[in-house]
């Protein structure tokens, strides 16, 4: 089911009067439309929120997760499986809980709450980031739907009061001589990135560009990476690199390029944005 942007604002207002920050979506997709990051240390007003989901694109809803976002932890199992074997060593809870693509997500606040995202038997504890909530669309096109009858979320004092033991997982510890990746190996994927998947191309995903000068050198845009009023996002297409004339956008006053931008809207660092595109255009 497509649901425009603006008739997911009921769903947002009910997120956010309950002290969770809500973020909008791309359809079918996990990735965030907007740059959301500032919004996990410093809450929106509401206006900002009801702006950011005011759009006639087609989106989903995700809920932050974690302190910032009233206590708000997310038990993503992976598995019917999984859920089912905790809900019969527990009993379960009743609160409310999300059927997803392929598990279940299971919401609760906790008076102390793990600051990072762990791992747990067959699935993780979302303590960072955010979940993505119903009614939204997964990218396999399976629908989240509201699980129980209840939308209340129940509150416990920590992760054992609940039956979540998290697992401990050790990083390997790095070898004096295991480095065997050439120096310039990083640089040459971030070039073939570049090359393969140009900066205008993906742009033209989220936003409207037109030219700016009678070359086409220059384009503008209503800015993608904060809530625009004005075009106020630049593109230069010969450099492949575009900036930001507002002062508030995390693109200002920078040279950004197409690995910048995607970590932009999806709110990840450069170096995981790497990775995530070249996995995305068959590099690795």
């Amino acid at each position: 089911m497509k649901l425009r942007g603006a008739a997911l604002i009921p769903t947002a207002r009910r997120w956010y009067d309950a002290g969770c920050t809500p973020i909008p979506l791309l359809y079918r997709s996990k990735k965030p439309s907007i740059y959301w990051r500032n919004w996990q240390t410093e809450r929106p007003a509401w206006s900002e929120v009801c702006q950011a989901f005011a759009t006639r694109l087609y989106r989903g809803i995700g809920v932050l997760t974690g302190v910032p976002s009233n206590n708000l932890v997310v038990l993503d199992f992976d598995t019917v499986l999984a859920y089912a074997r905790w809900k019969a060593a527990t009993g379960g809870l009743d609160t409310y809980t999300v059927r997803t693509g392929r598990g279940f997500h299971v919401y609760v606040r906790l008076t102390h709450p793990p600051l990072h995202t762990l791992s747990m038997e067959g699935g993780e504890v979302k303590a960072s980031g955010y979940v993505v909530a119903p009614p939204s669309t997964h990218p396999s096109g399976a629908e989240y739907r509201q699980y129980t009858s209840t939308t209340s979320v129940v509150e416990a004092r920590n992760l054992s009061a609940i039956g979540i033991s998290p697992i401990v997982v050790e990083k390997p510890r790095r070898e004096a001589h295991s480095s065997s990746r050439e120096p310039s190996s990083g640089r040459g994927l971030i070039d073939e990135i570049k090359r393969t998947y140009p900066l205008t191309t993906f742009l033209s995903l989220h936003t409207e560009l037109w030219p700016s000068d009678n070359e086409g050198r220059f384009l503008m845009a209503v800015c993608p990476f904060h809530n625009d009023h004005n075009p106020s996002l630049w593109v230069n297409t010969e450099l492949q690199i575009c900036g930001c004339f507002s002062p508030h956008c995390p693109a200002h006053g920078r040279a950004v390029d197409v690995i910048n931008a995607y970590g932009l809207l999806t709110g990840i660092q450069n170096g995981e944005a790497v990775f995530d595109l070249a996995r995305q255009l068959g590099l690795l």
